[in-house]
């Protein structure tokens, strides 16, 4: 390979419009670091420490120019207070890509940036528990469960923000999905008109891939998204097998009760997740689960290939 085509590869690798369209691993590990800091404590829904986590996410989506749901220069960060189940208050973090011409119709990006805290949170847990107790680490990171989400969220609303969808796009991290999909009930509830909503693509666990591959959880094993998805990534031309997304290899875990896609559903809405983790992967809920077991290369293939295989859908002709 002569130093005159390394030189004109290099030219194109950095060129602003090439950089508008590809994922980069680096913004997918630092945002994964800050999220699973120990300072984070876990992010456990209503302490304090998750509020920094929703700084964090609020000022990553105004650099990238996303806009917020209130007119005019409103704030990125909407808190919630529960009014079932459990007393306890979150935030929602809310960024908008305006749609050029379906304006009104929406499609919600949502992934969830709370997890289960320390070993003195898990009191409060109403089910579920956390194992792989590790002496000398009482925090419960969450660095897959879901800081990687919560990190391919924001690589996705870069993006976007600069690809012109026909539709308007929000992002939203939700808390409050470790209690029961608290948030995103609230968010329904009281942030949009559930009509206005076209689809929710939720996205989990995606930094310790399943055999590399991604895998979409579905209403009943349908496989509507499934083929879509396939489908627009294969028309990409990008370097991907022809089958790159795969159904869900683990409905005995019955997943699609257990994400806050689920209350999308409830309301009606076409509303899925992406994952790419095993459900009894060893770190889930341990206090393992840290920045330094995330397969970063692989992650960084797999969100490629989601915003690759989305795009079309939030484009008028794309369905």
């Amino acid at each position: 390979m002569t130093r005159t085509f390394l030189c004109i590869l290099a030219n194109f690798l950095l060129h602003p419009l090439f950089a508008q369209t590809v994922v980069s691993d680096s913004l997918l590990s630092r945002h994964v670091a800050a999220l699973a800091h120990d300072s984070m404590r876990g992010r456990f829904t209503g302490r304090g420490e998750i509020h920094d986590a929703a700084k964090y996410i609020a000022g990553q989506m105004e650099l990238s120019g996303l806009k917020t749901l209130s007119p005019g220069n409103g704030p990125y960060i909407i808190p919630w207070k529960a009014k079932r189940k459990m007393k306890v208050e979150g935030a929602h973090v809310i960024g908008i890509v305006p749609g050029s011409t379906k304006k009104d119709k929406i499609i919600v990006f949502s992934a969830h940036y709370d997890h289960i805290g320390t070993w003195s949170s898990q009191k409060a847990m109403p089910f579920g528990s956390a194992k792989n107790y590790v002496k000398n680490d009482s925090i419960y990171n969450g660095a897959n469960d879901n800081a990687t989400g919560v990190a391919a969220l924001l690589e996705l609303a870069r993006l976007f923000s600069r690809a012109n969808p026909s539709y308007t796009l929000l992002f939203v991290a939700f808390s409050g999905e470790e209690l029961g999909l608290l948030g995103s009930a609230d968010f329904l509830e009281n942030q949009v008109q559930p009509s206005a909503i076209r689809m929710n693509i939720n996205l989990e666990m995606l930094g310790r891939p399943y055999e590399s591959s991604p895998y979409v959880v579905e209403k009943n094993e349908e496989t509507h998204l499934l083929r879509l998805l396939n489908r627009h990534l294969n028309k990409s031309g990008a370097d991907y097998p022809k089958d790159f997304f795969v159904a869900d290899p683990y409905p005995e875990q019955s997943l699609f009760t257990r994400s806050d896609h689920y209350s999308f559903h409830k309301a009606g809405i076409d509303a899925f997740t992406i994952m790419a983790t095993d459900p009894e992967d060893e770190f889930y809920h341990s206090a393992k689960d840290e920045w330094p077991t995330i397969q970063f290369s692989q992650m960084q293939r797999i969100v490629q290939a989601i915003y690759l295989a989305l795009l079309p859908l939030t484009r008028v002709d794309g369905m």
